[in-house]
């Protein structure tokens, strides 16, 4: 079996909204021992709330095209044929990922997560996180101050070849915006990159 790049753009938007508390508290007095700057404390994520589901569905593509008219199907799933062949299902016919930029319909395949969101990728087909980075889309200048954080979620990626993997998206203060890319190693399939925006 070939192991070969999967890859995912993420879009990172950090409005650094925090819960309200209650009624307003003095700051503690800092003892004269402390020295340590503070670090804001990320919440946890709300158990409650199920993660955003990303589907990669391998396939023959009239299998997958069957599969995409029969209807159900989250446009942010990602259906691969082979490495040139990677579709989003939109209105139930597939729409060439290709395409995103220039086919309005494959905006509704771009997956969008808030800060403190757990995002759930999912497979039959193992594949490995093998690193997100920030990346900048073709004929956009990256910004001249970058402050977003090179890595956008809580959890270290796995290391190992799994079916599922799960990430809680950063809580950052002031607003960023960043574009990252996500590269998974899908066995037996090439690269493909499905979108996914964080609002942090």
């Amino acid at each position: 079996m070939s192991a070969v790049p999967l890859v995912i753009v993420a879009v990172v938007l950090s409005l650094g909204m925090q819960t309200p508390s209650p009624k307003p508290t003095p700051p503690p007095t800092p003892s004269p021992s402390s020295t340590q700057p503070e670090t804001k404390p990320q919440p946890k994520p709300d158990p409650k709330l199920a993660p955003i589901a990303v589907q990669i569905v391998v396939g023959t593509q009239p299998n997958l095209d069957a599969l995409c008219k029969k209807g159900g199907q989250a446009p942010s799933a990602v259906f691969v044929v082979s490495a040139a062949q990677v579709f989003h299902c939109v209105g139930n016919s597939l729409h060439d990922h290709a395409n995103h930029g220039k086919d309005p319909d494959l905006e509704k395949a771009v997956v969008r997560a808030s800060a403190n969101e757990r995002v759930r990728w999912f497979s039959a087909t193992r594949f490995i996180v093998t690193s997100v980075e920030k990346h900048e889309p073709p004929g956009v200048a990256p910004p001249k101050k970058n402050v977003a954080p090179d890595y956008p979620f809580l959890e270290p990626l796995p290391k190992e070849f799994r079916n599922e993997v799960i990430v809680t998206v950063r809580d950052e203060p002031g607003t960023v915006v960043q574009r990252y890319k996500a590269s998974f190693n899908i066995e037996g399939i090439g690269l493909v990159d499905p979108d996914l925006i964080c609002m942090m």
